[in-house]
């Protein structure tokens, strides 16, 4: 690993900790049980994960608990929601170990993204539209994906000495309508909670399943097509026999 790769791995760990150290010293509850209860759903939705083609990583539905703890909860519990979802996904089911490094940084990364979502999207609807879910929860998507896409994206194309957004393209790009997606069921199940409480909204969670599942199976078959090239069937005539073979059409 390159020098500039140590050094930003660094700096984005850092920045992520501070947010988390700054999250905990600064710690405010509403409602603690609501707040448990999404902390457990976050870190088990952590646990479904879908294998990115192109890039040793996953992606995992605990996003959309992420976006929920934006427009719900406080910076605080946003913060330490992100980060335990961000532990789980590293440790849970990984063939090997991961390293101390990979772990703080992966954290890191999902503690500055929600921190991040969380100050960008209540600065935009305090200026715009105070009492507006959809200009809060967009917004918040948007930032979010950014963040953490492009933090990832900045160390693997550091690493490998790669066009950060060639990287980004093949790594991210396809992913941006599963996160829309996500952020229009966090909007559901958030505007759910505000006028028949929290606990029926927990009737929604379900569809969290159902869309990364969906979502598991598309980039399953994309992963596929990606590995193996398109093939053709063509007759050959040997020793007076027909046969039937599989040709690489590329």
């Amino acid at each position: 690993m390159n020098t500039f790769a140590k050094a930003y791995i660094a700096c984005v760990t850092m920045l992520g900790f501070a947010l988390l150290a700054v999250a905990l010293l600064q710690w405010n509850s509403d409602d603690p049980a609501r707040f448990i209860t999404f902390l457990l759903l976050g870190s088990l939705a952590a646990t479904w994960k879908v294998k990115l083609p192109g890039v040793t990583g996953t992606i995992s539905g605990s996003f959309v608990f992420i976006l929920i703890g934006v427009a719900a909860f406080s910076f605080s519990e946003t913060v330490v929601l992100a980060s335990a979802a961000a532990l789980v996904q590293c440790v849970w089911g990984a063939k090997k170990s991961p390293r101390p490094v990979q772990v703080a940084f992966n954290v890191a990364t999902l503690s500055a993204s929600a921190g991040a979502a969380w100050f960008g999207s209540h600065a935009i609807t305090q200026k715009f539209a105070p009492n507006s879910l959809v200009l809060l929860v967009v917004p918040a998507a948007i930032i979010f994906f950014v963040c953490d896409t492009g933090l990832v994206s900045g160390v693997i194309a550091l690493v490998e000495q790669k066009n950060f957004l060639a990287v980004w393209r093949e790594c991210h790009g396809w992913s941006f309508p599963y996160y829309l997606l996500g952020a229009a069921l966090a909007a559901l199940i958030t505007a759910s909670s505000r006028t028949t409480g929290w606990i029926s909204s927990l009737f929604m969670a379900p569809a969290m399943y159902l869309m990364y599942a969906y979502f598991r199976f598309h980039i399953e078959k994309a992963a596929q097509k990606i590995e193996q090239p398109p093939q053709e069937r063509v007759h050959v005539h040997i020793d007076d026999h027909d046969h039937e073979m599989m040709v690489s059409s590329r």
